[in-house]
C-alpha cells in the first residue's frame, strides 16, 4: 500500500516538474540549483531501498540509450565521473552490461555513501566507487567514460582526456537539450580535440541530449 502511494506521489512529482514546470524554463540557468537539489536528495536518501527504487527509473530510459549508443558490452571497462552517493547510472551499466564500472566523485562523503549503497545492492564486486578529481584521474585504460551533466572543472577534464585517453574510447557526455542547441556551440576545447559520432534525446529527464565522443587523430 505504502509502495503504491510513494510511487503515485513520485510519479506525479516528476510529470509535474519534468513536463510542466521544466520546460517552461532555460535549464541551463537553474543549473546550480538542480546540482544543489541532486547532491541533497541523493545524500539524504540513499539508504531508503523504495526511493533509491524509484530514483533508478528516472535514469533508466537515458542509459539505456547511451548504452546503445555507445555499444557497451560486458568486455568493456566503463568509467563514470560524477557518479554521487546514489551511482544510478553506473549501477544499471553494470545490470543491463554485467560491465566493470569504476565511478568516481570529489565529494568524499558521496563516494563513502555510494560505496555503501553498491555493497547494500551486491554491486561491489562489478562497481568500484573511488575517490578522485576527474581533471587528475588515469583515464587510459577505459573503453568507455561517462561525462554527467553538472561536473566541476569540464575544461581540465576535456584536456585531460584528449591527452591520455584510450585513442579507441567513446565518450557519453550528457547535456541539457532545448531547441536552440547543436554541436556548433559546444566549447571549442571539446571541438579540437573531439568529433560527435552520434547523438540521442532522452525527455525522462526533462530533456537531455547524450552525446558520443571519439578523439580525433
Amino acid at each position: 500500500m505504502k509502495s503504491r502511494l510513494f510511487s503515485r506521489c513520485f510519479s506525479f512529482a516528476h510529470h509535474l516538474f519534468f513536463e510542466e514546470i521544466s520546460p517552461k524554463f532555460n535549464e541551463k540557468a537553474l543549473k546550480k540549483l538542480m546540482d544543489r537539489v541532486y547532491i541533497f536528495f541523493e545524500k539524504t536518501f540513499y539508504h531508503f531501498e523504495i526511493i533509491s527504487t524509484f530514483y533508478l527509473r528516472l535514469y533508466d530510459e537515458i542509459t539505456d540509450n547511451e548504452i546503445k549508443l555507445a555499444h557497451i558490452t560486458s568486455s568493456d571497462k566503463v568509467l563514470v565521473i560524477g557518479s554521487g552517493s546514489i551511482p544510478a547510472t553506473a549501477e544499471l551499466i553494470v545490470k543491463k552490461t554485467h560491465a566493470e564500472v569504476y565511478g568516481i566523485d570529489r565529494d568524499r562523503e558521496a563516494v563513502s555513501k555510494g560505496r555503501e549503497y553498491a555493497k547494500i545492492h551486491g554491486l561491489d564486486r562489478q562497481l568500484h566507487i573511488l575517490h578522485s578529481e576527474g581533471s587528475s584521474f588515469d583515464v587510459s585504460t577505459y573503453d568507455v567514460i561517462f561525462v554527467l551533466y553538472g561536473i566541476k572543472g569540464e575544461q581540465d577534464l576535456f584536456n585531460l582526456l584528449a591527452d591520455r585517453m584510450n585513442p579507441s574510447a567513446r565518450i557519453i557526455f550528457r547535456q541539457p537539450y532545448d531547441h536552440g542547441f547543436n554541436t556548433d556551440i559546444l566549447p571549442e576545447y571539446i571541438k579540437k580535440n573531439f568529433m560527435v559520432k552520434d547523438t540521442m534525446i532522452s525527455p525522462s529527464l526533462g530533456s537531455i541530449i547524450s552525446l558520443v565522443f571519439i578523439r580525433k587523430n
